[in-house]
């Protein structure tokens, strides 16, 4: 992939999330100077119990990092990314929870705007070996959010068990997935 490529597919996703956001804040105009009632996974937000607007303005802090990153800053990108997945989720959940308006449909899968997908074209023209290498690195990254979710589940109030069980279900799909390409990349490897 050619950096015109990355740039122009960074350019394209930057726009659809911060296009997102904005329906997103749209929706909530009336209760921007609400305080949020809930107390976020450290390193989301700088601050817990602040207003609405202060935790927009926290993502679009994040989304113009993002912006800023050179298109062969793929690592960078991939955190900033992950971040501003992680920061929507826990700020919708808690949208819903003190507002009880369901707010899935207003930031349509934002797992779909992130620079994985450039990480995943990057991994499939890896020669095989390198490839399974990342593979294992991926698996790894799984396993350890997987004990994340199940150390977090131990200790977590009722009201958040469904949320992490569906976190952790979905992790536990990701991991099986992973496990399949590595154990069919090593038979073809085996073969060669």
């Amino acid at each position: 992939m050619t950096y015109t490529t990355h740039t122009q597919l960074y350019q394209q996703r930057y726009q659809q999330l911060n296009q997102c956001l904005q329906r997103w804040e749209k929706q909530f105009q009336d209760k921007r100077n609400h305080t949020i009632q809930m107390c976020f996974e450290n390193g989301l937000f700088t601050q817990n119990f602040e207003t609405l607007d202060f935790y927009f303005t926290e993502i679009h802090r994040t989304l113009e990092h993002l912006s800023q990153l050179q298109a062969n800053d793929t690592e960078k990108a991939h955190y900033l990314s992950e971040k501003i997945i992680n920061q929507c989720a826990a700020l919708r959940e808690a949208l819903d929870r003190q507002f009880s308006t369901p707010t899935k449909n207003v930031i349509p899968n934002i797992q779909n705007y992130t620079s994985r997908e450039v990480l995943r074209q990057q991994i499939h023209t890896l020669p095989p070996r390198e490839r399974l290498a990342k593979y294992y690195e991926a698996l790894t990254e799984l396993n350890l959010k997987i004990d994340q979710i199940q150390d977090r589940l131990a200790i977590c109030p009722q009201q958040e068990q469904q949320h992490l069980s569906k976190q952790l279900e979905f992790q536990q799909k990701r991991r099986q997935k992973a496990l399949n390409a590595i154990e069919n990349l090593e038979e073809y490897l085996q073969r060669s």
